[in-house]
């Protein structure tokens, strides 16, 4: 057990206090300095020129400019919910606050984020602030409603441990002296010292932080058990990177092509995935833990919480989307965060089911066009010749890049072979489906075939010669020529980064 988890909430308090104090004791002397080495110099009758004056006398103005108590500028970090229009979501979070005897936050916000958080906001230093709280729609979505009263009891317990009440002051001092290290010359004395202590007070004041952090952890664990809050926090990361995934692969690619799809129902979509799942469950790098983190890694974390009561586990679950109303209208209003809202009021509704019709076999059919010498003469079911000389197939490519790497290659190989296949697929009558999270698939009359899937299979050798032939046959897609076929008229929206694969 480190000697930082040793220290009680008021010892950490204390400390904090302390580096606070320690700092502006610092800034004052340091501009008290700037001002009093010009007047000695001058009674001692050898004063500074006038430049060397000036400077330090606006360096000390800019040290106590920097330092200088201000008003806390609170900015809503998302629409604020009201409890006339969301009593389900207001009474979770009020009966986890009397069980812990704690206020409730006086105001709640929906945030675009995999995230929640509490906070004291407002005032100055402090004083006078309001305490707040922000839910992620995305969390919601993620969670169940068991997990998120875990998450909650664990903000609440920031409440209960008065991490809250000292956040103002922190944020106050780190801004200071990133002020002061800005107002100061780089490399000298004032800014070097600064500087260092600056990274003290980071060490020891995030080292605080993720004792805050196991805290409420335990808070949540002795209120709903250690099973609830495990599995909230590691839904809140894995969530955290599917939906970042989530936005990158099929949300922002719809909103360059100017169509909005639900965001909604496709994370729903995507977050069950097989594509999903595939990526998020590949092994992260390793990664140490750093020491201004200001949370724990997952796996710590984790560990502190062993052997805890496990907690009951819930007859019925439901995700806790369930407990807000209206989530299709917060859905709206979270998009203004994200999207500029000319951007937004220009976006056309899209279901996720017309995105392959609409949006992909458009862009397919021109990437077969700039590729029609280089298809000249392959079938799909003569695939297997092209793939035994792949190098030489993909170097007739146009547009290549100047320098081009195997995984690259494969890549654009994969790209253009399987949108070429949807192409012809959807001349005959095939439709083309490209949910969320999903590899594209195409079918026809109970046959289906996911073209990206089966070429990215043939070229890295999990299908033979034989399987594939016999596949295409079964399909009787065999003698499909992969160059043929303009159907579509000339796009004007710009084109997306390279087709879904």
């Amino acid at each position: 057990m480190s000697s930082v988890r040793q220290m009680s909430t008021r010892e950490r308090a204390w400390v904090t206090i302390g580096l606070i104090l320690g700092f502006y004791s610092l800034a004052l002397i340091a501009a008290g300095w700037l001002i009093a080495f010009p007047i000695l110099r001058w009674s001692a009758g050898n004063p500074l020129n006038p430049g060397q004056t000036g400077f330090m006398l606006c360096a000390a103005l800019g040290l106590l400019a920097s330092v200088f108590p201000r008003a806390d500028k609170f900015t809503p970090p998302g629409p604020m919910l009201e409890r006339a229009q969301q009593p389900k979501l207001f009474a979770e979070i009020d009966a986890i606050a009397a069980r812990m005897n704690q206020a409730p936050p006086e105001e709640v916000y929906l945030v675009p984020d995999m995230n929640a958080f509490v906070a004291e906001r407002g005032g100055t230093l402090g004083r006078g602030s309001r305490r707040v709280m922000g839910i992620g729609l995305p969390l919601l979505q993620m969670l169940t409603i068991t997990q998120l009263r875990a998450v909650l009891g664990h903000e609440f317990g920031h409440y209960a441990g008065d991490d809250t009440r000292w956040g103002p002051w922190l944020y106050k001092a780190r801004e200071d002296m990133i002020r002061t290290v800005e107002s100061l010359e780089p490399g000298t004395l004032g800014w070097a010292l600064v500087n260092w202590y600056g990274r003290l007070f980071m060490w020891i004041t995030q080292a605080f932080s993720r004792e805050q952090e196991y805290a409420a952890d335990l808070w949540a664990a002795n209120l709903f058990g250690r099973k609830a809050i495990a599995e909230g926090l590691q839904a809140v990361e894995w969530g955290a990177r599917c939906f970042d995934l989530y936005w990158q692969t099929e949300v922002g690619p719809m909103v360059d092509q100017g169509r909005l799809p639900p965001v909604s129902e496709g994370f729903a979509r995507f977050g069950g995935s097989t594509v999903a799942c595939r990526v998020m469950n590949e092994p992260a790098p390793p990664r140490e833990a750093d020491p201004f983190d200001s949370h724990p890694m997952l796996e710590e974390r984790l560990a502190a919480l062993a052997g805890l009561p496990e907690g009951d586990a819930a007859d019925d679950d439901p995700a806790a989307l369930s407990l807000v109303a209206e989530p299709k209208a917060l859905e709206r209003q979270m998009l203004e965060l994200i999207v500029p809202p000319e951007t937004l009021e220009a976006l056309k509704p899209l279901r996720w089911e017309d995105a392959g019709s609409e949006i992909f076999l458009p862009q397919w059919q021109q990437l077969q066009n700039t590729q029609s010498e280089a298809l000249a003469g392959t079938t799909i079911g003569g695939l297997p010749k092209v793939v035994e000389d792949w190098g030489w197939f993909i170097h007739r490519f146009k547009n290549l890049p100047a320098e081009l790497e195997p995984e690259e290659a494969q890549r654009i190989a994969i790209g253009v072979i399987g949108a070429a296949i949807g192409v012809q697929l959807d001349l005959r009558g095939w439709t083309v489906d490209a949910l969320p999270g999903e590899e594209v698939t195409c079918s026809k009359d109970g046959l289906e075939l996911k073209p990206f899937e089966a070429v990215r299979k043939l070229l890295m050798g999990e299908t033979k010669a034989p399987e594939w032939k016999q596949r295409c046959a079964e399909l009787g897609i065999a003698e499909i020529a992969l160059g043929e076929g303009k159907t579509y008229g000339p796009r004007e929206k710009k084109p997306m980064s390279g087709p879904r694969l």
